[in-house]
């Protein structure tokens, strides 16, 4: 696969991926419409930055023209830009101990997993393949990684060594997947499999290469985020128009499901507190199928709260490292801010300024004996 000339979109991703980035993903599919619309030539990336301090928040932006990749501090002080590309560059994630982010670019001329150092130094290719590889979750323990491949011949959940090597495929042959997220312990791989003309919550043992289904029920069901625990998984169930979408838990051992939200709108992007209790999700049932605002609900699906109450789309609801701030995306200020919150939902302030679009913020992961930046929350 090659990248188009500067006239063209970028290739678009196929298969489940792609059709789910149209839906539920909002990022990615917020992020493949960013690449059609300013899609260019491929080029090598420029001379390194010079030495900045060290960011402890990292997100996509349009600011200079076309989709890089920033670092910032967790007030937003000392933004700079850490991919120096002509071609896009998006979907940075952290490496569990806070020092890499892989991501993905098209400076290769498809979409291909890079990682380099937190600073943005030392950015080597990943994986070679023709196709579109995205959605990259690292292992635990940082030493491998998990992407989805729409190759033909190839396609499916991969896994490579953080380092550098072979991907090895973990899905069955020939299954449309998407999704990829690892248990804490590093054993399973939770991902999204199409079977039956609907889609399910597959798990994926990397070892030994077994695979089974942990949602049978015949509804569609996406987005699978294991808890801190790992004893459970939270996902995203559809039950179609008048049942809507909802946040849903499935315990690892027994099967059983528990609903954490249940109603007939849209709640989607749930991420976990740093102590498993509580989940951020977007939502829309406030407001009736209107804006999607940040919300907060504990695991039992108790106590719901709607954080940011706003006539316009919040986005990416992320917590910071400590569990204390939410950071997320609003177009309240067009054409999209980042945004930072007390976990309760005071202290709303916006923290990026630049002249494009800015989203997906992700805080660097909580070390510890690690001491963060001024104005840093994680």
């Amino acid at each position: 696969m090659r990248i188009a000339s500067k006239h063209s979109p970028v290739p678009p991703a196929r298969g489940l991926a792609a059709r789910l980035s149209q839906g539920w993903n909002l990022p990615a599919r917020r992020a493949a419409l960013a690449a059609m619309l300013i899609g260019g030539l491929a080029s090598p990336a420029l001379a390194a930055p010079q030495q900045a301090p060290e960011h402890d928040l990292v997100f996509t932006s349009l600011r200079d023209g076309i989709m890089q990749i920033y670092g910032a501090r967790g007030d937003g002080t000392a933004t700079r830009r850490l991919t120096h590309t002509s071609s896009p560059e998006m979907q940075p994630t952290w490496s569990p101990d806070g020092t890499r982010i892989a991501f993905v670019s098209f400076r290769s001329g498809g979409g291909d997993l890079y990682v380099m150092n937190a600073d943005g130094s030392d950015q080597r290719r990943l994986t070679q393949l023709p196709g579109l590889e995205q959605h990259a979750a690292w292992s635990p323990d940082g030493q491998r990684i998990a992407f989805v491949s729409d190759t033909p011949g190839r396609s499916g959940i991969l896994v490579v060594p953080a380092a550098g090597g072979e991907p090895v495929a973990v899905s069955p042959p020939g299954a449309e997947v998407a999704s990829p997220v690892w248990s804490p312990d590093g054993k399973r791989i939770a991902f999204v499999v199409a079977q039956g003309g609907t889609t399910r919550i597959m798990i994926a043992e990397p070892e030994s290469g077994a695979t089974r289904l942990l949602t049978q029920n015949g509804k569609a069901e996406r987005g699978p985020l294991w808890s801190p625990d790992g004893r459970q998984v939270l996902y995203l169930h559809s039950g179609g128009r008048t049942e809507g979408v909802n946040l849903r838990l499935a315990d690892i051992e027994s099967g059983s499901v528990t609903a954490v939200t249940d109603n007939r709108y849209l709640n989607s992007q749930p991420a976990f507190s740093p102590d498993g209790q509580r989940i951020l999700y977007l939502s829309n049932a406030d407001t009736q199928g209107g804006a999607m605002n940040v919300h907060v609900v504990r695991r039992d699906g108790t106590g719901a709260v709607n954080l940011t109450r706003s006539e316009v789309a919040d986005l990416d609801p992320v917590w910071s490292g400590d569990g204390a701030h939410v950071y997320f995306m609003s177009f309240r200020d067009w054409p999209g801010r980042i945004y930072r919150m007390h976990a309760d939902g005071t202290g709303l302030t916006k923290i990026t300024h630049g002249p494009g679009q800015d989203s997906g913020p992700l805080p660097r992961p909580r070390i510890a004996g690690h001491s963060p930046n001024p104005g840093s929350t994680r």
